[in-house]
């Protein structure tokens, strides 16, 4: 299973996020909720790495892990990292719902 730490701060804007685990549906390069799952991270990194006025910092060390963690510098960024946020949330959630047993969404706001 993979479970998803997906950590917000009070305005709603990304600022963490942790997975760790295999979704384990399937074999290897057959897993579509692995592909799923990683599909939406690398967007999210992509965007993030092109955000102006975002430093970014990622950790993909090992196989089947993932950290990174987005701090904003300047102002101006509210309203994309919130949205940013927002489609994490609502692909992992759709992810869990209809796979319940592979993927397990934990949210969390820091103010």
């Amino acid at each position: 299973m993979t479970t998803v730490e997906l950590v917000c701060d009070g305005e709603g804007c990304i600022r963490r996020c942790l997975a760790n685990g295999h979704a384990d549906f399937s074999h290897k390069g057959g897993d579509i909720v692995c592909a799923a799952e990683s599909i939406l991270f690398n967007t999210i990194l992509e965007l993030l790495m092109e955000t102006d006025g975002v430093v970014l910092e990622t950790d993909k060390s090992s196989r089947g892990n993932l950290a990174f963690s987005v701090e904003e510098k300047g102002s101006g960024n509210t309203e994309r990292l919130r949205c940013m946020a927002d489609v994490l949330r609502c692909g992992l959630r759709s992810i869990s719902e209809q796979y319940p047993e592979h993927v397990l969404l934990r949210e969390k706001t820091e103010y």
